[in-house]
């Protein structure tokens, strides 16, 4: 099997805040801590980093570029904000108000141009406050064509950096839009700009009632898996607690389908480690994938292909069991 990439989203190493301690379980580093922390993480090779104000910016992407490259790591992607400012409360590229969504738009198109100018090669765009909470709050069938039209037009500020749309289930609205892998999928297709794909984040989809493995098969058959995002929960919430600690199957058969997919992007660590040493926990994380990656490829050696194609799940946990 191909060897993964590893990038390590720097909030884990960030002030990580919820809810209950707004200001964070720890001081808020600088982004230059946080990169040099994720550098002496065994295993990860590249970073993917904030767009937004006190990070990366377009006045401070070249010298965070130095900085990153002087450290040995790659930048995987660039994460537009979209979500943590007050004014996209009502949404971003599907706001009700056309100023604000061509405002959201310009955000988007500043981030893949700044992505250019980095030589990195992907936008994540996650648009956690596009979505509903009530009954009659929205027009369906116009949050769909602001979401097709919205992705459209940002795909085309720059076509040369893909522009990979992560999807979740809620939160912070009670519906997301897109909340999951088929409808992103759809949203993508609809809008038809060949540098757009989907980030399939590994809680999301189980935060969804999705099956990894599934999303990412869907994803791959149609081109479209742009980006992944790794973590665990226990399906009620987005926890994003460290890889494999309650989805271990999930994850093995994740990393055989990331392989019979031919995925060659990055792995990014999305976690928020609140109460535990962040550096412990991307190293878990990696340590985790790596075992569930070794399993899958001896399954691979074993013939799980043919066991696939017969349906029959109970020689594969056999085959495991035996290694």
């Amino acid at each position: 099997m191909e060897t993964f990439r590893y990038s390590i989203g720097t909030w884990a190493f960030g002030a990580v805040p919820d809810r209950y301690m707004a200001h964070g379980y720890r001081d808020r580093p600088s982004l230059e801590s946080q990169i040099e922390s994720a550098s002496k993480v065994p295993g990860c090779s590249g970073v993917e980093l904030p767009f937004a104000p006190g990070a990366v910016t377009p006045e401070t992407s070249g010298d965070i570029a130095r900085f990153t490259a002087d450290r040995g790591l790659a930048v995987s992607a660039l994460a537009v904000n979209v979500t943590g400012d007050r004014r996209w409360a009502q949404g971003s590229i599907t706001n009700p108000r056309k100023e604000l969504r061509d405002e959201a738009i310009a955000r988007i198109a500043d981030c893949l141009a700044c992505a250019k100018a980095m030589n990195v090669g992907l936008v994540n765009l996650w648009m956690g406050q596009d979505g509903f909470d009530y009954p009659f709050e929205a027009d369906y069938a116009r949050l769909w064509e602001d979401l097709v039209s919205g992705l459209k037009e940002s795909a085309a500020a720059v076509p040369e950096v893909c522009l990979s749309v992560e999807y979740k289930a809620k939160e912070p609205r009670v519906r997301n839009v897109p909340n999951s892998a088929s409808q992103t999928l759809l949203a993508v297709m609809a809008a038809g700009a060949p540098n757009l794909r989907v980030t399939l984040d590994f809680g999301h989809a189980i935060l969804g009632g999705e099956n990894p493995s599934q999303s990412a098969a869907l994803l791959a058959s149609y081109g479209k898996l742009g980006h992944i995002h790794l973590n665990d929960n226990l399906g009620d919430w987005d926890w994003d607690m460290a890889a494999g600690v309650s989805h271990w199957w999930e994850l093995v058969e994740f990393c055989l389908w990331l392989d019979r997919s031919s995925y060659r992007g990055w792995l990014s660590l999305d976690i928020f480690p609140h109460r535990v040493d962040p550096a412990a926990a991307c190293a878990l994380c990696i340590k985790a994938t790596e075992k569930a990656r070794t399993i899958a490829g001896n399954l691979k050696l074993r013939g799980v292909d043919e066991s696939l194609a017969r349906r029959d799940a109970m020689s594969v946990y056999s085959a495991i069991m035996d290694m």
